[in-house]
Formats: C-alpha cells, structure tokens, sequence
C-alpha cells in the first residue's frame, strides 16, 4: 500500500548514524518514503505505532539491545514472510521471520 504521496513506506532502525542516514537516503533516492531513521527501540516501536509502514531494514544490535520487539511488532501487523538479512563484523546469516508489511 502506498502513502499519500504515492510511495511505500519503510522504516529504518539503525543506531549508527552515518549508515542510517546514508540508508535513508538510498531508500528515498529509489523512490521509497522513509520513516525514521530511529535509533532504538523505544522510538521505533513509536514510528510503527503512529502510522503505516510497507516494509523496515532493521539493524539486530541497537547498543545493548536487539531489535527483536521491532520485528515482533511488525510481524503482528503483516501476513507474509520476509526475509531478514543479518549481519556483523564477523560473518552474515540469513534468518527467517514471519513478518507483516504494515499496512
């Protein structure tokens, strides 16, 4: 579904500003409307709670915490699965979560 400006919405979490930011701006430059970037949880779980959004890029470690209430929240609200792409600095894993697209 697409928002009043006619583009989906994605969320951004991510708590290292210069990647979050340059995410955001990838995601507009395609075409996307981006919500946040949010830096952690408490104030992404605000974003999801104040309005629609059509998809998230969450990063998993949000200083201390992980964003797994976030992706919790989301998968409450949509129907498909998606996937979820996680990585670190030591190695990429790809895991699989039921989540709901906000719509």
């Amino acid at each position: 579904m697409k928002s009043e400006t006619g583009k989906q919405r994605i969320l951004v979490v991510g708590d290292v500003a210069i990647i979050a930011l340059a995410l955001a701006h990838a995601l507009e430059t395609a075409g996307f409307e981006v919500i946040g970037p949010a830096p952690f949880v408490v104030k992404a779980l605000a974003l999801i709670s104040s309005g629609r959004c059509d998809g998230a890029v969450l990063d998993i470690n949000l200083r201390g915490e992980t964003s797994e209430p976030i992706a919790r929240e989301l998968k409450a609200g949509l129907a498909l699965t998606a996937p979820f792409r996680c990585a670190n600095y030591v190695n990429v894993t790809y895991i699989y979560i039921e989540v709901t697209l906000c719509t």
